[in-house]
């Protein structure tokens, strides 16, 4: 008797298809993904998994100092006479800022340009140790946690990437007294300001700290920034 082969000992049922091989030339091309305007947003299609969202949360990392020893030693031996007359004469000073590390400056530039629509989130370049993703899907979105990283950080102007912060050579200082203020400048006279407004914003007091070397801000929409030249 002749053994038989595989397919003679177990025939295929009746009726049964066989399985087709495409032919060449009429197999169907891939349709393209569908692009959704949110993914065409995220530039990469998806947003990056290892990066954290931006937001109000950023506002505790990398923070900045408000203590004036953390200034250069030149700038903190102008500030500290200058701050000390001030409070002897009945002043008010808040510090908010004085060194800010660049990461900081970093994230507070791109929020505020992000927020005020001068720039596209997804057009931010990144930084090296700042994993942070500014796209959230949607502009809108993205543009309503940049306002909040903003109002977070009580920014009052565009903070710039190149700060004299980041050096050591500024102070964001609050001041504010009620009626007269005598106040002695550099040169041990006393200066009494009568004149408005009781703020960092006098003219009167801003030559005051002219003489011991603390220039006001020469841009007006920055109230409390002093520096070592005005920038």
């Amino acid at each position: 008797m002749t053994a038989k082969t595989r397919s003679e000992a177990h025939p295929a049922p009746i009726g049964a298809r066989k399985a087709r091989t495409p032919l060449a030339g009429k197999m169907r091309e891939p349709k393209p993904a569908h692009r959704s305007s949110s993914l065409l947003r995220t530039r990469a299609g998806l947003l990056n998994a290892t990066k954290q969202l931006s937001g109000p949360l950023w506002v505790a990392q990398f923070p900045g100092s408000k203590s004036i020893d953390d200034l250069t030693p030149k700038f903190r031996m102008c500030v500290e006479p200058f701050v000390a007359a001030m409070v002897a004469a009945g002043a008010k000073v808040t510090i908010s800022a004085t060194l800010r590390p660049p990461e900081r400056m970093y994230l507070m530039h791109w929020s505020w340009r992000i927020s005020h629509s001068q720039v596209k989130p997804w057009d931010v370049p990144p930084m090296p140790g700042v994993d942070i993703e500014w796209s959230h899907g949607s502009l809108a979105e993205s543009i309503q946690a940049a306002q909040a990283m903003v109002a977070a950080y009580g920014t009052v102007t565009k903070p710039s990437l190149t700060s004299k912060h980041g050096k050591g050579t500024a102070i964001d200082m609050t001041i504010r007294w009620k009626g007269e203020l005598t106040v002695k400048n550099a040169h041990d006279k006393a200066v009494t300001i009568t004149s408005s407004p009781r703020n960092g914003m006098n003219p009167d007091l801003v030559r005051v700290g002219e003489s011991y070397g603390v220039i006001k801000a020469a841009f007006s929409d920055d109230p409390p920034h002093w520096s070592n030249d005005g920038h």
